[in-house]
């Protein structure tokens, strides 16, 4: 019983890695970060003075822009809130994290540019 564990368990593994690996190797739809800070959250480094749920919940966003090839994708889940900013030349667009925190964006033929985590006041 316990040997099925471990193979299970190493099969698990290996799946997490090799779905990394694709994703790794796939291409980017996120070409530019306007700051640091969210290219930091994105490459999954340790962040000071943001909580680690927030994070998480910001890596989910990012990644889902990672994977869009149309901005219509960014529509689902609801949960995204997904928008067009007004007053803004070049067009930007955000994505909801919370009611703090959001994920702007500038869009053009199908890639994203200038990404940015931030606060909304």
């Amino acid at each position: 019983m316990q040997s099925y564990r471990k193979t299970r368990l190493f099969h698990e593994r290996y799946f997490q890695f090799a779905i990394r690996n694709v994703l790794c190797y796939s291409t980017d739809m996120i070409k530019s970060f306007k700051d640091k800070k969210t290219e930091r959250i994105y490459s999954e480094e340790q962040l000071k003075g943001v909580s680690k749920d927030l994070v998480k919940k910001a890596r989910r966003r990012l990644a889902m822009l990672n994977r869009a090839i149309r901005l219509d994708d960014l529509y689902f889940p609801p949960s995204n809130k997904f928008h067009a900013l007004s007053g803004y030349e070049p067009a930007r667009y955000a994505i909801c994290i919370n009611k703090q925190w959001r994920i702007t964006f500038e869009w053009h033929e199908g890639d994203a540019y200038n990404v940015l985590f931030e606060d909304y006041h």
